[in-house]
C-alpha cells in the first residue's frame, strides 16, 4: 500500500528549605503503564526504551487487580511490597491479558526476587489455573512482589490472588499492601516527550524518596549539561524564556538515583507556519518530515520505504503486517476538537488484511468512539473510515487499487 499526502487541520532557581520526611508507602501496589507499542510477550515490554522508570503513566492500585478491558498495545510493571498478617504458607494466583509474570522475593530486596508464576499466552479475568509453588511468609514482614504484562488487542488485565490452608483464594487485598519508595525524581512538567511547550514554561518534577541532594542537567543536546545544584527539596526550576521549536533534554540526579533524561520541544516559530490551523503535513517526499512548521515528524517502524509513482512521484510504501507504520505522536489534537484528515493512498492488491489501517489516531483505545481510522474494514468489507464501535465503507476493495 502507498501513501502520499498525509494533512491534519483542526535559569532562576526555586528550591524549597524543608527538611523530607522518613518514607511511608501507601496501601496498595505502584502501577507503571507504558503506552503505544505491539507486542504480546513480557520481552516486548522489558526491551521498550523506556522500561523500566521511565513510564508513560503511573498509578497506585488499591488491590492487586487493573480494571478489566480497558487498553490496547500497552505493558505495566506493578511492584511494591506484600504483608502478611499471618505466618503461614501462601499459594499464589497470576492472571494476565496478554502474556504475564509474577515475581516473589525472600524479603523487602527487589534484587533477590525470582518468577513464581508465569503466563505465556493469555488468561480470562477469573481463570486461577496459573499458581506458585507454596511459600512460607512471616507475619509483619516486607516481601518485594512484582508483576510483568504485555497487552497488545482484546481483553487485558493483571491480577493476583494468595490462599492459605485455611484463607480462600481471594485477591490481594490493599491493606495487605504497600508501595515502596522510589528513589529517583519522577513525574516531569512538561511530561517527557511533550510538544508545543509554551516558551516561559517550568520545569517541574517529585524529588525521589529519601533524597538527600539534587543536581539538575539541562540543555539542548543528549546528555544534558550540568547546570547546579538546586537541593534536597526542589521541586521546580525556571529556565527562562526559551526559543521557538527548539528540542530540550534534561535529568535530575539525586543522592539515590538519577531520572532518566526526559525531553520536550518548544512551540514552533508563528512565521515559519505554512497556517496556523494546519498542525501537520507529511509529504513522503524520500524522509518523514512534517512540512507545516510544527516539526511533528515521523518515526518510522519496521520496513517502511518509498517508491517512485508516474501520477504522485516519491511516495511512502508500507509492506503491511504489525509493526509496519510510521508513527507521528501527539499533534495538538484532543477532546472533541473538530478536525479534518486528508491523504490520497491506494492498495496494491484486493487481499489487504480486515482492519489494516492507511491512516488514523487514538487516543483511549477500547471505549466507543476513541479512536478513528482509514483503512481495510473487517464486517463490511471493502476501505473505509472506522471508529472503536462503528464503521462505514467508503469504496470496494477493487476501487482502492487506485488512488484515492
Amino acid at each position: 500500500m502507498c501513501r502520499k499526502l498525509l494533512s491534519l487541520f483542526p535559569f532562576v532557581f526555586v528550591v524549597i528549605a524543608l527538611a523530607l520526611p522518613a518514607y511511608a508507602g501507601d496501601p496498595g501496589v505502584m502501577m507503571y503503564k507504558w503506552n503505544g507499542f505491539a507486542g504480546v510477550n513480557v520481552a516486548d515490554l522489558t526491551a521498550h526504551a523506556d522500561y523500566p522508570d521511565n513510564p508513560h503513566e503511573t498509578q497506585i492500585l488499591t488491590e492487586f487487580s487493573t480494571a478489566i478491558e480497558f487498553d490496547d498495545n500497552y505493558g505495566t510493571r506493578i511492584f511494591g511490597y506484600v504483608v502478611p498478617t499471618v505466618s503461614d504458607t501462601y499459594t499464589f494466583y497470576l492472571t494476565t491479558d496478554d502474556a504475564g509474570q509474577l515475581w516473589l522475593s525472600t524479603d523487602d530486596n527487589p534484587a533477590n526476587t525470582s518468577m513464581i508464576v508465569e503466563i505465556t499466552g493469555w488468561a480470562g479475568p477469573d481463570d486461577w489455573a496459573n499458581t506458585s509453588a507454596p511459600v512460607y511468609l512471616e507475619a509483619g514482614t516486607k516481601y518485594y512482589i512484582e508483576t510483568l504484562q504485555k497487552e497488545e488487542g482484546g481483553g487485558d488485565h493483571v491480577r493476583v490472588a494468595w490462599s492459605t490452608a485455611t484463607m480462600a483464594r481471594t485477591i490481594i487485598p490493599g491493606a495487605n499492601l504497600e508501595t515502596m519508595p522510589i528513589p529517583s525524581a519522577r513525574y516531569p512538567s512538561p511530561a517527557d516527550k511533550a510538544r508545543l511547550v509554551d516558551l516561559n514554561a517550568d520545569l517541574g518534577w517529585t524529588p525521589g524518596d529519601g533524597t538527600t541532594s539534587q543536581d539538575l542537567y539541562f540543555g539542548t543536546t543528549n546528555p544534558p549539561p550540568y547546570v547546579g545544584s538546586v537541593g534536597a527539596a526542589a521541586t521546580s526550576f525556571d529556565p527562562g524564556t526559551m526559543p521557538y521549536g527548539t528540542r530540550y533534554y534534561w535529568q535530575i540526579v539525586g543522592s539515590e538515583a538519577s531520572s532518566p533524561v526526559w525531553t520536550f520541544q518548544t512551540l514552533p516559530d508563528p512565521a515559519l507556519l505554512v497556517d496556523p490551523n494546519l498542525l501537520g503535513w507529511w509529504k513522503w517526499d524520500g524522509d518523514y518530515l512534517d512540512s507545516s512548521g510544527y516539526n511533528n515528524h515521523g518515526t518510522p517502524f519496521g520496513a517502511t520505504g518509498f517508491a517512485n509513482d508516474s501520477q504522485f512521484g516519491q511516495v511512502l510504501t508500507l509492506p503491511g503486517g504489525s509493526n509496519q507504520y510510521v508513527n507521528i505522536g501527539m499533534v495538538g489534537i484532543s477532546g472533541t476538537m473538530r478536525r479534518t484528515i486528508a491523504c490520497w493512498a491506494k492498495a496494491d492488491n484486493t487481499a489487504i488484511p480486515d482492519w489494516t489501517l492507511i491512516f488514523g489516531f487514538t487516543s483511549t483505545p477500547g471505549v466507543d468512539g476513541s479512536h478513528f481510522n482509514i483503512g481495510s474494514l473487517g464486517g463490511p468489507g471493502g476501505v473505509g473510515a472506522h471508529c472503536w464501535g462503528w464503521e462505514e465503507t467508503i469504496f470496494s476493495d477493487e476501487e482502492a487499487l487506485e488512488w484515492h
